[in-house]
C-alpha cells in the first residue's frame, strides 16, 4: 500500500471544509429569518354572586359562561353553544371565572330548585380586567307531599285535588292517595285544602316549604259518607264589597275590593284564591345541563275539547269543556273538576227561586223564604231571608227640587205592568232553555 501524500490532497480537504461551512451558514440564516414567538394576550377574571331571594344557603347554583357578540351567544360550526367555562356558587353565593380572554360574555345562573329556568347578565372583559358581574337572583322552591285516604283504605283514593289556597299549585292523588306538589316557592303560611267534586275538607292544614326541601305532611283520612252527601260543600255567596255577615262554615265569596276570594273555616275568613300581580317577563334561557330525575307522577290522558263529558271514559282521562270553560278529569267513577276558568268558584247547590209578590204599599204578612216585593212607599225592593225583610234593590238618589210649575191636566192611566218570573241560576240562556220549556216573556235568571 502506498503512503498517503497529505500535501498532494491538501487542496481537496480545504474544499470539503469550505462546503461544510457554506451549508451551516444556510441553516443558520434560515433560522434567523423565522418570526419571533407570539406573546399571549393578558387574561382577565369575572367574579359575582348568584343567590336565592328566599333562602339562606346559596351553594350549588350552576354558572355557565358563554362567549357572545354583544347580542346573542356565539355558536360553533356544529351549532352547539360556545361555552367558555362553568362554575358553581358557594354557600354565600359567590362564584368566579379565571383566565378569561378579552371579549363580551353572558353568564347564566340555573338551578333544579328554582322557579326560573335561568337568569343571565352580560359582562365585558378588557385586557387583564377583574370584572364584577351584576347579581343573579333565583327563587328557591321545595315540595309538599303526603297521602289522602278515604275510610282508612290504602286503595281507591284516586282523584282528590290537593291545592294550596290562594295559589295555582295543585296535585291529584293516585290510587294509594299519594300526592306531591312540586316547584312551590319557599315560604311560610301555606294552607293546604283537599277537594273532590263539590266536597271540600273541613280541615285546612297550615304548612311551610323550605328552600330546596321536601315537606311531608301527616296522612289525611276522609269519610265517604261526607263526600257522598256533600255535607261540607262550598256555598258560594257571589261578588261582594265586604265579607257577608253572620257567616257559616264553608261560605265563600269574591271580594270586589281586593280582588281575592275567601272561605269561612268556622272561626275566621281565610284566603281561598288571590289574583296576584303579573311578574316581569323573564329572559329566555339556554339549554342547561340535565337535572336529576323527579319523582314519578301520575299521567293524565288528555282527550281534547268537547261540549259535554266524553263517553266510555277511563280513569285519568281529562278534557276541556267548551260550554263551561273548565277542565275535568275522570276519577274512575265520575268526572271531577281539574281546573276552572277565572275567579269563578265551584258551582254551588241549586238555589231557591224568588217568589215575586208585586207592587205593594206595605210588606206582605206571614212571609215565606225568598218572597220579594216592590214597596210603593219608599221605591225599593225587598226580599225575605227567613228572619227579616232585607233590601233587594234601592231606588237612585233623588235629584234637586225644581221650581214648582202650574198644575197640568191629569194624564191617562198607564198600562198595568207584568211581574218578572224568577227561574234560578244557569250557566247561560241556552242552558236555561234546554232545562226548561221556554223562554217566555219576563223570565229572569242568574248567569
Amino acid at each position: 500500500m502506498s503512503e498517503f501524500n497529505f500535501k498532494k490532497h491538501l487542496h481537496l480537504i480545504c474544499k470539503a471544509f469550505i462546503a461544510i461551512a457554506l451549508i451551516a451558514s444556510v441553516f443558520l440564516l434560515a433560522a434567523c429569518q423565522q418570526e419571533p414567538a407570539v406573546q399571549n394576550e393578558p387574561l382577565g377574571s369575572i367574579t359575582g354572586h348568584a343567590f336565592y331571594s328566599n333562602g339562606d344557603d346559596h351553594s350549588g347554583i350552576v354558572l355557565t359562561l358563554d362567549k357572545t357578540d354583544g347580542l346573542r351567544a356565539i355558536t360553533k360550526s356544529d351549532g352547539s353553544r360556545a361555552i367558555v367555562s362553568m362554575s358553581s356558587s358557594k354557600e354565600d353565593g359567590s362564584f368566579a371565572f379565571y383566565d378569561i380572554e378579552p371579549g363580551t360574555y353572558t353568564i347564566y345562573a340555573s338551578s333544579n330548585d328554582s322557579i326560573e329556568k335561568a337568569v343571565s347578565t352580560n359582562v365585558v372583559v378588557r385586557g387583564s380586567d377583574a370584572v364584577t358581574a351584576d347579581d343573579l337572583k333565583l327563587t328557591a322552591t321545595g315540595s309538599i307531599s303526603g297521602n289522602v285516604i278515604m275510610d282508612e283504605s290504602k286503595t281507591g283514593n284516586v282523584g282528590f285535588l290537593v291545592f294550596l289556597a290562594g295559589t295555582s299549585y295543585v296535585a291529584v292523588t293516585d290510587d294509594s292517595g299519594y300526592y306531591c306538589i312540586s316547584n312551590v316557592p319557599a315560604g311560610d303560611d301555606y294552607q293546604l285544602v283537599v277537594s273532590k267534586g263539590g266536597y271540600i275538607s273541613s280541615t285546612v292544614i297550615s304548612c311551610s316549604v323550605e328552600a330546596r326541601g321536601k315537606t311531608i305532611l301527616h296522612e289525611i283520612n276522609l269519610l265517604s259518607d261526607d263526600i257522598a252527601s256533600g255535607s261540607r260543600s262550598l256555598v258560594w255567596k257571589g261578588s261582594l264589597a265586604d265579607a257577608p255577615a253572620e257567616p257559616k262554615q264553608f261560605w265563600a265569596y269574591f271580594n270586589e275590593t281586593d280582588g281575592c276570594s275567601y272561605i269561612y273555616d268556622g272561626a275566621k275568613w281565610t284566603l281561598l284564591a288571590s289574583k296576584g300581580d303579573k311578574g316581569d317577563q323573564g329572559i329566555q334561557g339556554e339549554q342547561g345541563n340535565p337535572g336529576n330525575d323527579g319523582e314519578d307522577g301520575v299521567s293524565i290522558n288528555w282527550l281534547g275539547s268537547f261540549a259535554a263529558d266524553p263517553e266510555n271514559a277511563e280513569r285519568l282521562d281529562a278534557y276541556y269543556n267548551t260550554e263551561k270553560g273548565c277542565a275535568y278529569i275522570f276519577d274512575g267513577d265520575e268526572w271531577t273538576l281539574l281546573a276552572s276558568k277565572g275567579d269563578k268558584g265551584e258551582t254551588g247547590k241549586t238555589g231557591t227561586s224568588i217568589t215575586w209578590k208585586g207592587e205593594l204599599d206595605a210588606k206582605p204578612s206571614e212571609p215565606e223564604l225568598y218572597w220579594a216585593y216592590y214597596s210603593k212607599t219608599d221605591g225599593c225592593s225587598y226580599i225575605y231571608d227567613g228572619v227579616q225583610w232585607t233590601l233587594l234593590a234601592a231606588k237612585g238618589a233623588q235629584g234637586d227640587q225644581g221650581d214648582p210649575g202650574e198644575d197640568g191636566d191629569n194624564g191617562v192611566n198607564g198600562v198595568n205592568g207584568k211581574s218578572i218570573v224568577w227561574k234560578g241560576s244557569y250557566a247561560n240562556a241556552a242552558a236555561m232553555a234546554e232545562a226548561l220549556t221556554g223562554p217566555e216573556a219576563l223570565w229572569t235568571y242568574y248567569n
